[in-house]
């Protein structure tokens, strides 16, 4: 159970996702049965140019997955890519929106940035 920004962003075909987002955009936030948004999936699947695009589009980078323990902005730190993590920390991202544990990874992997 998503919306059908959760299956465009399935699809990882830019073209369809920036379509869908054309017309409903307003759920780029919403959360799917999982608990998960749009975010969460390709931040876990490492796709960092569709997590730049979501997240220049208004996605959420604290917006937690309550059932796995992490926000996206925490995943994105885990890829280990600095142009992404900038970005995010640009965004707003908040560690303690995550697990002490998951803070002291982020620390672990960019320690410059705090």
């Amino acid at each position: 159970g998503g919306t059908l920004l959760h299956l465009a962003c399935m699809s990882k075909k830019m073209d369809m996702i920036k379509a869908v987002m054309e017309v409903c955009s307003e759920n780029i936030n919403k959360k799917n049965k999982y608990e998960e948004t749009i975010l969460h999936p390709a931040a876990a699947n490492g796709d960092v140019e569709l997590m730049e695009y979501l997240i220049d589009n208004g996605a959420d980078v604290n917006l937690c997955n309550c059932q796995k323990g992490y926000s996206a902005g925490f995943k994105a730190f885990e890829l280990g890519n600095l142009k992404l993590c900038e970005k995010i920390i640009s965004k707003g991202f908040f560690p303690m929106a995550v697990s002490d544990e998951a803070v002291l990874k982020i620390m672990e992997i960019s320690p410059s940035s705090w």
